[in-house]
């Protein structure tokens, strides 16, 4: 899922530590879903580190803003996260001088929603944890839709 932003987010996270906007794309579904909900987005900081699960703004090499979930951290002197849209099959390796915010809420129809509820935990372990099996069965599920769509 990627944002986009005139004045660059990192800019805005730097000067006002909070950015709220909107986004393009599918990637994380079933969670957020583009045109329906707003994205809240902090500043990282050394007394919350990234922690796998965490859903984290990062851009890209090629300049892209990309919000996705990490699903593996490989500390180390060139520390790299593993990053995995929801609605994604293909793994994402990331730098640490990349990451700029953690999202720490939404808002949908006027109502905000945090990582705290029940509902968003079971998500998370029912779907988000087990990504390997995730994987495999949205690869099965997009091979299906190629074949009946072409027959």
């Amino acid at each position: 899922m990627s944002i986009e932003n005139i004045v660059p987010i990192e800019k805005i996270l730097a000067e006002q530590g909070i950015f709220m906007g909107q986004f393009k794309g599918v990637s994380m579904r079933p969670l957020l879903q583009q045109g329906r909900d707003t994205v809240v987005i902090e500043p990282l900081s050394a007394a919350s580190p990234v922690q796998e699960g965490d859903i984290v703004l990062y851009k890209s090499d090629a300049g892209r803003y990309v919000l996705h979930r990490v699903i593996r951290h490989t500390p180390g002197k060139s520390p790299e996260y593993t990053f995995l849209g929801d609605n994604c099959v293909t793994l994402e390796h990331v730098r640490a001088d990349q990451l700029l915010g953690r999202l720490t809420a939404f808002y949908r129809d006027g109502r905000k929603y945090t990582g705290d509820e029940l509902r968003f935990r079971f998500y998370e372990l029912l779907w988000c944890r087990p990504w390997q099996a995730r994987v495999m069965a949205l690869k099965v599920r997009n091979r299906i839709r190629k074949v009946l769509r072409h027959g």
